[in-house]
């Protein structure tokens, strides 16, 4: 009809309603385009709420899932750091405690549940990553995602690394199981032959090269993705208006 209308116009020479038929269709493009705009941002602004809420609930099991044996990782450097001490000090008086015969037992433990957001993975497989409006919370999932697949690298490089040592020296390093019944599971139990260790050199070699591996493990993977993963939570957190309450002290 309006082309009808364009095309008398024309002919007749009526340039004043030819001009205000252009105008027409021009307006009616800028609606409609403006229409589809708001709505593409309408359906994006609720599936950012849908996957922000998804990708919450995942971070929360994967929290679930690794807390523990991810604090147990953390804390072994300190009891495994003054154990190298001890060992490497043939003058010291001090002894090496169970903490720190426990901490060489586990020198070789780099496992840990290390879980995947699907939701973070299925927007960036799908270049969707923009519908999350918060610049910093996008940001932050980004490097959370980094920091995963480096966490799951430097656990490929390095447990090829580690030495089992109560099983290479058995001798040196005892290992008993027993049930924990404050943890409701088995763990493994250690005595070390301090006196043994310092005159063996293929021992002092394989500790000092656990040491090496498990710091790496710790700077370059489980501090990295840990740190973010507290960060990501925190934002995610604030973002949805989900605020934890602090212990009573």
């Amino acid at each position: 009809m309006i082309l009808r209308r364009f095309t008398k116009h024309f002919k007749d020479q009526n340039w004043f309603a030819v001009g205000l038929d252009v105008l027409v269709v021009i307006v009616g493009i800028f609606l409609g385009m403006q229409m589809t705009e708001w709505n593409e941002n309408r359906k994006d602004l609720e599936d950012s709420q849908k996957f922000l809420l998804r990708i919450h609930s995942e971070l929360q099991d994967a929290e679930n899932a690794s807390s523990r044996v991810r604090s147990r990782r953390l804390d072994l450097i300190e009891p495994l750091s003054e154990a190298v001490r001890i060992i490497f000090a043939p003058q010291s008086s001090e002894l090496l405690t169970d903490k720190h015969c426990y901490a060489l037992g586990t020198s070789h433990f780099f496992n840990i549940s290390v879980p995947d957001l699907p939701s973070m993975a299925e927007l960036m497989s799908a270049g969707r990553v923009y519908i999350i409006q918060d610049e910093k919370l996008r940001t932050d999932l980004i490097k959370l995602k980094q920091t995963y697949g480096s966490l799951q690298s430097v656990i490929e490089q390095n447990s090829p690394l580690a030495h089992n040592l109560p099983v290479l020296q058995p001798e040196l390093i005892v290992s008993e199981p027993y049930f924990d019944s404050e943890l409701g599971e088995m763990q493994g139990k250690y005595r070390c032959d301090l006196s043994a260790m310092r005159l063996s050199r293929p021992f002092l070699n394989q500790v000092s090269e656990n040491i090496d591996s498990y710091d790496a493990y710790l700077r370059d993977g489980l501090r990295p993705w840990s740190k973010q993963m507290d960060i990501v939570r925190k934002r995610l957190d604030k973002n949805l208006s989900i605020y934890q309450l602090e212990p009573t002290k």
